[in-house]
């Protein structure tokens, strides 16, 4: 993680990455390893052909649903964890409680 600056990444990501990562040194022998499932893994790539490979790799696992949300990264989550899911629970919830965000009742 000492060379985040290779990465692209802007000093608030670097701060934001160092304060909430952790490194391993194989991400697939890893989540191979701790049996337990991704929360959510992000890897970022200094060289953009690395990434593709490691796609393919990835794609192979079971319980993995995988994003990106810039052009030199991947992120690994769990495959019940994904913003899709998130969104398409939002109306049960807000239905249910009534309120969202400060909101109370129907919006119109």
């Amino acid at each position: 993680m000492a060379r985040l600056h290779h990465y692209g990444l802007s000093e608030a990501m670097q701060t934001m990455v160092h304060d909430t990562r952790d490194v391993v040194s194989d991400v697939v022998e890893y989540v191979s390893q701790v049996g337990k499932g991704v929360e959510k893994i992000n890897i970022f790539f200094a060289d953009i052909a690395d990434r593709a490979p490691l796609r393919c790799r990835l794609e192979r696992e079971c319980g993995i649903a995988i994003t990106a949300a810039m052009v030199n990264n991947l992120e690994l989550n769990d495959e019940n964890a994904t913003k899709g899911n998130g969104l398409m629970c939002w109306p049960i919830t807000w239905a249910s409680t009534g309120s969202h965000h400060g909101h109370r009742g129907r919006r119109e």
